[in-house]
């Protein structure tokens, strides 16, 4: 097996999640006897990533590689789940429709999606540090967890975007709508948010702690148990909020 293929799980497997339940991962490396495989589908819901002997797997495809053209054809048709057998890291999918996509646990490291509708995608658990997300339209998106540290979503639309758990750690989010988002248990460590629209966000426990929060509109939004240590807060509008 090598980087890149798709495998599935065999039976007799001596692993407690990579067994014949996970019907789809992927191989992220190989060293030695044991090989690295991210679980993508798993029948029970389980995911992660494990060092594994590769006897106990069946390779069933390989990743594609990325070209714009066939995957906006995709797109158009509506395959929007077949993104997910390419290579999205660093892939240019800006301005792309990718409305109400399956793309969790994606990896889309670095990944141009500038512009892009992403209303309504499922992105959980996804890979999108040091993406470039700048204006893309992110509202009402599932980003349970995703990785979205140091990525740029600079005035994009994240209103009533999930994005609990999440790792925004070193964000540009300047001039971002997270009107109604929720921020609980999010690491917003040293992200910039100054001119953002966090009005009735849900921060609870979130940690914002070096954050830049200057001019940001916080009104409404429920910051109890969140980390503002060291937070710049100049000029940022609390009136009604929950501290």
């Amino acid at each position: 097996m090598e980087v890149g293929d798709f495998v599935k799980g065999l039976p007799g497997s001596p692993y407690r999640i990579t067994t014949e339940k996970m019907t789809r991962g992927v191989v992220k490396s190989v060293y030695g006897s044991l090989i690295t495989v991210k679980v993508l589908d798993h029948t029970e819901g389980l995911f992660g990533t494990f060092d594994v002997k590769p006897e106990f797997f069946e390779a069933i495809g390989h990743v594609k590689p990325f070209v714009r053209e066939d995957v906006l054809e995709l797109l158009k048709s509506g395959c929007k789940k077949a993104l997910l057998d390419y290579d999205l890291s660093e892939a240019d999918l800006s301005g792309a429709n990718l409305s109400e996509a399956d793309l969790s646990r994606a990896d889309l490291i670095g990944a141009d999606l500038s512009r892009a509708d992403l209303s309504e995608a499922d992105l959980i658990g996804a890979d999108l540090s040091g993406a470039n997300l700048s204006e893309a339209d992110l509202s009402g998106a599932n980003l349970i967890g995703a990785d979205l540290s140091g990525a740029n979503l600079s005035r994009a639309d994240l209103i009533g975007a999930d994005l609990s758990r999440a790792d925004l750690s070193g964000a540009n989010l300047i001039g971002a709508d997270l009107s109604g988002a929720n921020l609980s248990r999010a690491d917003l460590i040293g992200a910039d948010l100054s001119r953002a629209d966090l009005s009735g966000a849900n921060l609870i426990g979130a940690d914002l702690s070096g954050a830049n929060l200057s001019r940001a509109d916080l009104i409404g939004a429920d910051l109890s148990r969140a980390d503002l240590s060291g937070a710049n807060l100049i000029g940022a509008d609390l009136s009604g909020a929950n501290l």
